[in-house]
Formats: C-alpha cells, structure tokens, sequence
C-alpha cells in the first residue's frame, strides 16, 4: 500500500467482485470494494414473502433496450446490493463444457477462448468445496462426474415429476449440483425446502457470495462500501487510473487507490469505461479497439408450464434442482449450433402469475381460474446460448440517443428532397 491508499479497490461485490476481494484480502492486500446497493443482514432484511422481497434485490436501474431485435432485460439481469445476482439466483453450480472454450473449432460460431477446462478445472474444485456444493453420485454430462462436498437435496414432487417425465421419454435427467447446502455445516444451516431461494435465503443455506466470501474478505481485513454508485473512472497524467467517483446520500465522494478491478456485470462494467472519457481516452477507458460494449451475451430463459392432475405443490423445495443437459451439444441434423439445459425451477405465485399474464395472455376471471389451480402446475426452465453478435452492443444513453436523433435527420432531410 502507497500514500495511505489501498491496494486495490473493486467496482461491484457480486459473484467475481467479492471472490477477489476475499482472495487478495487473504493474501495480504489491502482491499476495498464498492457496491451500489446495500450491505444486506440475511436474517433481518429477508423475509420469506415473494412480494416484499420481490424488488428489492434486483437492478432496477433505467435501462434502455432499442434496435430491431432488442434484447428484453428482465429485473434479474443482475443484483443490486453485496452479494450480486448470486442473492437471487436459483443455486445451480454447473461447469462448462470442454467445448465451450472451442466453439469456433466445434461449431463454426464465435471464437475460441485462449484458455481451456483444464485450466479452470481446479478453480471449479476450489469454489464447489469452499462453498459446500451438493450434487449427485455421478453427473451424466461434461468432464467431471462427481463426487462434489455434500449429497445431493431430495426431490420434491415437480423435480420428480420432472424425472419421471424424461424417464418415459428415454432422455437422461438428474439432480443437479447446487449452491445449496444439502446439511449443516459449522457456521450454516442446511436447506429448509421452503422454496425462496430467488427471494433472498432467510436462514443462510444458499451459498450466495454475501454468506461466503464476503465474510471471508472481511475477515481478513477487507473494507465495502454499500450504496455507492461508481459513476467515473479518473484517470491521472500518467495516463493510470488514480480514483474512481461514486454516488452516496446524492453526494460525490472520491475513492483512491494503486489498482482498480472493475467487476459490475456485463452492462455496468462497459457503461463505466465508456462513461470514464478524457484526453487520454477519447472513447473511453481500454477501449482502443472500439470494443468495450460489444458482443454483448446474454442466455435464453424460456419456460414451458404444464398442468397435471395430481397435486404438484411446485413451492416445495429449492427453486431449482432436477435437469437434462441431454442437448447442451449439437448432435447431426439439429439444425442448430450449440445447445440448451432444461431444468427444474420454480415460480411462486406471483412469479406464475405474470408468466400467465405474459405467455397466455390471460386475466381477470380466467387469471384467478388458473389461479386456483397453482399447486397441479409445474415449471420448467430452458437455458440456451446466445452467439455473440458486434450489432449486441451496450453504449451510453446520451450517445445512443444523438445517434438516432441524426438518423431521423437524415431521413426527414432524404424524404423532403424527395
């Protein structure tokens, strides 16, 4: 540390930013992170009630999706408090695939990465112990098969459901690894199957990095700072980033420090650098190449609900937990390049109730008919992969607007001549 500053100072505690911070802090850094939303108590501030937790943990920030094929941003893109998307997240732990880091030489889409499994495997072994990941006897699919720290949860009726139904199809299914403790450990509680996993965990046993490395970073000396809003990067003559600007109470403060991560999911991280212009940097922090905001990806999310005779009662259990990856990989005469995990999650009632309201179309008489009849429905998730695209791009409101602004111009001005 130099001049009193820490030695690194992080933009984003969620899923990576408080990770880092607990490992440099370990490691002997002085760390500080900054977050714009709250430093969450899971027992105080959550409750096991879908409408009060329901906007208050999500990012709800404007913002605005346009083009000809816009991407939707749902309230769960990412979090907004300590602990990021990883405090409303369902708690699947899954490992990518050996292909995945070689689309370009498997499939003919996107590139290859300039890193494979085996270097990220022990990093996936290290995070599934220090978090206590359930899982199966034998997963079916990818490189490694098991076995993870904790036995796999029991299947509740719609996961069940879910199995017998791939049975009957001759699909293989499972119950997948979570970041969900299947038993109690030292210092946390097991799952209690109450099925509020997206809502915030009340008792602790999702292992959310605002229960896990966040406490750990703070352990070993670690400084966060809650509801501060990162507007700016500042950088000095040198050419370095020497402070970033944040909002707090509507006033704004200044944060030095000797190193910066940036670690605010794949819309804030881009809209920071490009919002942190100067001399130096026209366009934008590291973004010589005119990339930053480009080749946005984001995943499919689509359900398909199903009604059945017999009493489902979907609530029981964690949210998630029962999948096939059975078309994760394109097989011959697909049609298609790379592939989907169907999976097990559920919607509590207000959840179903909009995704009534959104996929059917109902409402009013029907919609309470439907209704009444939550406990015979179940849900079930389809997570696919989107490619990455220059035309998918994250840029700054102010610019976005201009640039339309021009277009209509020269439209009018096209059409006038005309």
């Amino acid at each position: 540390m130099s001049s009193g500053k820490p030695d690194v100072v992080i933009i984003g505690i969620g899923g990576a930013g408080a990770v880092i911070a607990a490992k440099l802090a370990q490691a002997g850094a002085s760390v500080v992170g900054l977050d714009a939303g709250p430093h969450w108590n899971s027992e105080s501030d959550f409750a096991s009630d879908e409408l009060s937790m329901m906007d208050k943990l999500f990012w709800l920030e404007n913002r605005i999706s346009a083009g000809h094929d816009p991407i939707e941003l749902g309230r769960a893109n990412s979090g907004r408090g300590v602990g990021g998307g990883t405090v409303h997240f369902v708690g699947y732990a899954l490992r990518f695939h050996e292909d995945d880091f070689r689309t370009k030489t498997v499939d003919g889409v996107g590139e290859n990465w300039p890193i494979n499994y085996n270097d990220l495997e022990p990093y996936y072994a290290e995070v599934e112990k220090f978090n206590q990941v359930s899982g199966p006897t034998f997963f079916p699919w990818g490189a490694y098969h098991g076995p993870y720290p904790k036995r796999s949860h029991y299947r509740a009726c719609m996961h069940e459901t879910f199995r017998r139904g791939c049975e009957a199809l001759g699909i293989p299914s499972t119950v997948g690894p979570m970041f969900i403790l299947s038993s109690a450990t030292k210092d946390r509680p097991g799952c209690t199957y109450r099925g509020f996993c997206k809502f915030g965990c009340m008792p602790k046993s999702k292992s959310s990095t605002l229960v896990t490395y966040v406490p750990h970073a703070l352990k070993y000396g670690a400084k966060i700072i809650p509801n501060a809003m990162v507007v700016r990067l500042n950088v000095g003559k040198d050419g370095t980033v020497r402070s970033v600007t944040y909002l707090s109470e509507g006033n704004e403060r200044e944060q030095e420090g000797d190193t910066f991560i940036v670690s605010a999911y794949s819309i804030e991280t881009p809209r920071l650098l490009l919002n942190s212009k100067s001399e130096q940097f026209p366009e934008g922090i590291a973004n010589s190449s005119g990339m930053v905001g480009k080749n946005l990806m984001v995943h499919s999310a689509d359900f398909v609900i199903g009604k059945y005779e017999e009493m489902i009662r979907q609530y029981r259990g964690p949210q998630g937990l029962a999948l096939t990856q059975e078309w994760y990989t394109r097989k011959p005469g697909d049609g298609f390049v790379r592939g989907y995990t169907i999976e097990t999650e559920t919607l509590q009632p207000i959840e179903f109730s909009q995704a009534l309201i959104k996929g059917k179309g109902v409402w009013g008489r029907q919609l309470i008919e439907d209704m009444r009849d939550y406990n015979h429905y179940v849900s079930f998730g389809i997570v696919g992969e989107c490619l990455p695209s220059e035309n998918s791009t994250v840029t700054l409101t102010v610019e976005a607007l201009a640039a339309r602004t021009a277009d209509y111009i020269i439209d009018a001005k096209q059409r006038f001549e005309l």
